[in-house]
């Protein structure tokens, strides 16, 4: 089953397993000898679905909020498990890492630069004076045209594939490789 989205429904100060540990305890209890794992997609751009009585979005919801959304992560595990007919995942155990170079678009324009905001606005806003003065020092073009980005698969057999991508890549990404 695939599921993208941040194990942040708590937050703050609390540290603990989140909305998907509560599903892992449900589904253990209810499947037996079963070990329920999970592994977050490609979520950058995804949080917990959290809002108020007013549709506003909530950071840091208590610990029963979470629990709310653990079960409903469960259900959607338990429909699959009784609906999909499943097959034993068997073979030989490779992994392989790469490293590629992904290509930047070039240094941004002054233009592009200043009208830049965005979610977390502190470090636009820094992101936004680093390259102004990067501009203003003549520097701009010291702006990589390039990023290398490391890439892990662990298959198992020929069927399964585990695809992990370093950083916090968007659902698009996901599914493009899905």
């Amino acid at each position: 089953m695939s599921y993208a989205c941040h194990a942040s429904a708590i937050g703050g100060p609390l540290i603990g397993n989140d909305y998907p540990g509560f599903a892992q305890e449900i589904i253990e209890n209810r499947y037996d000898g079963c070990t329920a794992l999970f592994a977050q997609g490609c979520a950058a751009e995804i949080k917990p679905y959290n809002v108020d009585p007013n549709f506003k979005f909530m950071y840091g919801v208590p610990p029963a909020v979470a629990t709310g959304l653990g079960w409903e992560l469960a259900k959607e595990v338990g429909r699959v498990i009784e609906t999909t007919t499943m097959e034993e995942v068997v073979g030989d155990i490779g992994i392989s890492r790469r490293v590629i170079e992904l290509p930047t678009e070039g240094p941004p324009s002054e233009e592009q630069i200043k009208s830049t905001t965005g979610a977390l606005q502190d470090a636009a806003d820094r992101w936004r004076e680093y390259m102004l003065g990067k501009i203003k020092d003549g520097k701009i073009d010291e702006v990589p045209s390039a990023h290398s980005y490391e890439i892990g698969v662990v298959k198992i057999g020929e069927r399964f594939r585990l695809v992990a991508l370093q950083g916090e890549p968007c659902v698009r990404i996901g599914l493009r490789i899905g």
